[in-house]
């Protein structure tokens, strides 16, 4: 019976052993579960932080494509100005070249009667404002001529 106790004894000292591996096996277990719960949270917190830059920066888009269609409709308001005014501005030209003509016309006629008054019918300040009224390279004799546009002094001025 002896022998009983002692393989009893040896048993009980094996299950003791595999009961003290399996509770380490357990323990690590448990440590390694512990481990990805908080890289489970970790991860968790990046994809709340994540989901919120998303938020911002759809916003920001948002914004950023309301701004653009803003900018958008104002160029093409200023290009609808823009071309009205270049209409204008084609207009007052198309009209002061024909005043300038209709003035030329007219001083030619007059000054066939009086050569004195051939050029204090129309002034030009300066060669600017002879060309935007279509009367530059201005000659000797012609109306608005004057030495003041003329500076090489050979008969043109506005050259």
């Amino acid at each position: 019976m002896e022998t009983k106790g002692i393989e009893f004894e040896k048993k009980i000292e094996s299950l003791e052993e595999k009961k003290k591996s399996l509770e380490d096996e357990k323990n690590t277990l448990e440590e390694k579960v512990a481990e990805l719960n908080n890289k489970n949270a970790d991860l968790d917190n990046k994809v709340a932080k994540l989901t919120e830059t998303n938020t911002n920066l759809d916003e920001k888009v948002d914004k950023l494509t309301q701004t653009n269609t803003d900018l958008n409709n104002k160029v093409a308001n200023l290009e609808t100005e823009l071309k009205s005014a270049n209409s204008k501005v084609a207009s007052v030209e198309a009209s002061t070249q024909t005043t300038s003509q209709s003035t030329s016309n007219n001083s030619t006629k007059s000054s066939a009667s009086s050569s004195s008054n051939t050029s204090s019918n129309v002034y030009y300040k300066n060669c600017t404002t002879a060309r935007e009224a279509g009367a530059a390279p201005v000659h000797r004799g012609d109306p608005g001529y004057g030495p003041h546009l003329d500076r090489d002094v050979d008969g043109i001025g506005c050259e």
